[in-house]
């Protein structure tokens, strides 16, 4: 059987905030976000907004996402996602279309996509179970990986 695991995903309509909102519009602001990355920016987005406890952030996750996302073939994905996702074609109608049995993985602390959106995410998705993953943010794969997979491996044990 085919199932789908979504982590704290985004998507719905009015989700994305007036900042996101913002952002998507602004392909100056996205473009010079890119060209001045550097590591000291990544941590610092790391622990204010991706974590919920700032000393959880791992320097081999933080290597890993430096890694990835500054190098040439990183920006060039992660501009357009921003230019182009970010605040357009909602997934409010689409979602009451999946028929598989979903996961959402959600911390309650998330301060990119808050926690209060998986509730719409369960109303639209018809078999749809929520993880709670408690003071965790927006990336619990990385910030409580135990609790993740143990998630994970539960609902794929269902």
């Amino acid at each position: 059987m085919e199932k789908l695991i979504l982590i704290a995903p985004y998507g719905l309509k009015g989700a994305e905030g007036v900042f996101f909102n913002w952002l998507a519009q602004s392909k100056f602001f996205i473009t010079l976000a890119l060209a001045f990355h550097n590591r000291l920016f990544l941590r610092w987005g790391l622990r204010h907004f991706a974590y919920y406890n700032p000393d959880r952030v791992d320097r081999y996750i933080e290597t890993y996402l430096a890694e990835t996302l500054f190098e040439q073939g990183g920006k060039k994905a992660l501009a357009p996602i921003c230019r182009q996702v970010l605040g357009k074609e909602p997934v409010d109608d689409l979602l009451p279309e999946i028929h598989h049995p979903a996961l959402l993985i959600w911390g309650t602390e998330d301060r990119v996509l808050d926690y209060r959106w998986s509730r719409q995410f369960l109303t639209l998705l018809s078999h749809a179970e929520l993880a709670t993953i408690p003071l965790c943010g927006h990336e619990p794969m990385a910030e409580r990986p135990a609790e993740t997979a143990a998630a994970i491996r539960w609902f794929i044990e269902l």
